[in-house]
């Protein structure tokens, strides 16, 4: 309980520094927003910001009331606040689609990150070399849902357009010419 109590007062010292700082603070590495209550939202009113930037890694976490509590403070400004996706690691694109469109509907900007992406392809997107070899057919078509998922969610217009993933037309005919990945 105390290690508790002394880590939330780091993290009030630490905001209440940036607040008396005046500076203009971006917070790109991700807040955890595990954490934030309406102790925490009153010291952020008193911090300059320049974006907030949150994670929404763990499906399993129910984080949605969390998202919501920070859009009803009034601190978010849209286009301001994005949230880190994590896939392709514990989570199925069922649960992945569940944290996009939840976060979408609140407002915010979902960011898809491929976790261990440099492994299934190049900085082209290209498949890399062998990687049939290292990962099942499984494997590799639920990264490549991961990478038509990352593709739909990076564009707004896109995603305006076309609301539901699975209409993404990309996506779409990957699906209809058999989800095609490299084999043995």
């Amino acid at each position: 309980m105390w290690i508790k109590l002394r880590k939330l007062k780091d993290r009030l010292d630490l905001l209440g520094q940036l607040a008396e700082s005046r500076a203009l603070v971006e917070f790109n590495g991700g807040m955890d927003i595990r954490f934030l209550n309406k102790e925490i939202i009153e010291f952020l009113r008193r911090i300059r910001v320049k974006e907030y930037h949150f994670a929404w890694d763990d499906p399993k976490e129910p984080l949605k009331k969390q998202f919501q509590l920070f859009k009803e403070s009034g601190l978010k400004m849209k286009g301001q606040c994005m949230v880190y996706v994590l896939t392709n690691y514990w989570s199925s694109i069922e649960e992945n689609l569940y944290r996009v469109y939840n976060l979408v509907e609140l407002g915010f900007a979902p960011f898809v990150m491929i976790y261990d992406k440099q492994r299934f392809v190049d900085s082209r997107g290209r498949w890399q070399m062998g990687v049939e070899e290292l990962f099942s057919e499984k494997q590799l078509q639920h990264f490549k849902t991961c990478q038509h998922m990352q593709r739909w969610c990076a564009r707004v217009g896109i995603r305006t357009r076309c609301p539901r993933f699975e209409d993404y037309e990309p996506y779409k005919k990957w699906v209809e010419r058999g989800m095609p990945v490299p084999s043995k």
